[in-house]
């Protein structure tokens, strides 16, 4: 009989995707780059990053059970 190798199985990381997300992380340092550079004082930039948020989830834009008042503040 002859004897049949099978390769382990191992487990697979899952990892950052940076191939994917370099272009993103580079536009975004070379805003706050020109940014930074055509201003003399403090720079007037506020980046809000949110996670699984659409434009009806702020109470400002209609939304009835979400009460959002600092971000409603933002939009005026």
């Amino acid at each position: 009989m002859r004897s049949v190798l099978r390769p382990i199985k191992t487990q697979q990381r899952h990892s950052f995707p940076v191939k994917q997300s370099l272009p993103f992380i580079t536009t975004i340092w070379l805003s706050l780059l020109a940014v930074l550079s055509a201003t003399e004082g403090k720079p007037n930039v506020i980046l809000i990053m949110t996670d699984d948020q659409g434009y009806g989830d702020m109470a400002c834009h209609g939304n009835p059970e979400v009460k959002t008042p600092e971000m409603d503040r933002l939009e005026k």
